[in-house]
């Protein structure tokens, strides 16, 4: 059996939204085709296709062994975090792929976590990003921790607003500020970071250049597209009940129950950390939340949906 060609980098959940903006950015910055893998699922896909770089399937459900041959030969790897919403499984499949990028003798991994670092108390979304960190920092393989911003775009899902009622009354637990930033940004920050270098073991920020309330994001969307959204504070309880109970999306009380723990984060400042380094790995100041949700607004024509905000 042939070995797999040696690649410079192999970036998993290459056909997400985080992955495949770190791909582009990539290739618009002259990386060699030849150079990149594009981790997927499934081989095929004509969008990886197109590009012309390499496919690997890399399957975070598949065995240690399969995942050691898919990231054989690899240099650098970015670690793109599992989406299953099942902490013990995506722990499971966390510490598998740690396991093959070790024993596959990979130089660099740059795992992709979520900037909730600041303040105090746990977030359920926030527990296997830790535990991973964790996994990393003991693994003795070389790793930087990229602790993702919101993204500006999951607004809709943060707060659970649709647009198809002008007058909806959102059920919120709290208020607070996060330091939003829109996805393709911070895909572009992550990559031209992997290009640099540095920041070995090390957990960094990238954030937007402001900490916003989410009752001023709410009140964007009213300025806005001429909406009447009104905010209503409740319980914990009553925020689970009322939102599951008449869910647009169809999510289940299991996600409120999750989420509630998000926003008193939230509350308690842990999305709120701004830092400069987004900025500097851009070259430039990335959009804040308002800026970004009035972008998304105006390119949807008021309409903005976002897919998570839905079950499937």
């Amino acid at each position: 059996m042939t070995s797999p060609t040696p690649i410079k980098y192999l970036i998993t959940g290459a056909t997400g939204g985080l992955g495949q903006g770190v791909l582009f950015t990539f290739l618009s910055n002259n990386v060699p085709h030849n150079s990149i893998a594009a981790g997927v699922r499934r081989s095929g896909n004509p969008a990886i296709t197109a590009l012309g770089v390499q496919e690997r399937i890399v399957d975070f459900d598949a065995s240690l062994e399969t995942l050691r041959a898919a990231f054989a030969g690899v240099d650098t790897l970015l670690f793109v975090s599992s989406s299953e919403i099942d902490n013990a499984k995506r722990a499971a499949q966390h510490r598998t792929v740690v396991d093959a990028a070790k024993e596959a003798r990979v130089q660099r991994v740059w795992y992709t976590s979520l900037g909730l670092g600041g303040g105090e108390g746990e977030i359920e979304l926030m527990v296997v990003h830790r535990q991973t960190e964790e996994m990393l920092r003991e693994s003795n393989l070389t790793w930087t921790s990229v602790r993702e911003a919101l993204y500006t775009d999951a607004f809709p899902c943060l707060v659970n607003w649709y647009p198809t009622d002008p007058h909806q009354t959102l059920h919120l637990p709290c208020d607070g500020s996060v330091a939003f930033a829109l996805r393709d940004e911070l895909a572009e920050a992550t990559a031209k970071l992997m290009l640099k270098g540095g920041h070995e073991n090390e957990i960094i920020d990238l954030t937007g250049p402001t900490a916003i309330p989410l009752t001023t994001m709410i009140s964007t969307i009213n300025r806005t597209t001429s909406r009447a959204i009104t905010v209503s504070f409740v319980s914990d309880a009553a925020y689970i009940a009322l939102n599951s109970a008449n869910d647009e999306g169809r999510k289940p009380a299991a996600f409120f129950r999750n989420w509630v723990t998000l926003l008193r984060g939230i509350e308690a400042g842990r999305a709120a950390v701004v830092s400069p380094l987004m900025e500097e790995a851009l070259g430039r100041r990335p959009l804040s939340g308002l800026e970004g949700l009035e972008k998304l607004l105006s390119d949807a024509g008021g309409d903005y949906i976002w897919h998570q905000n839905y079950a499937t």
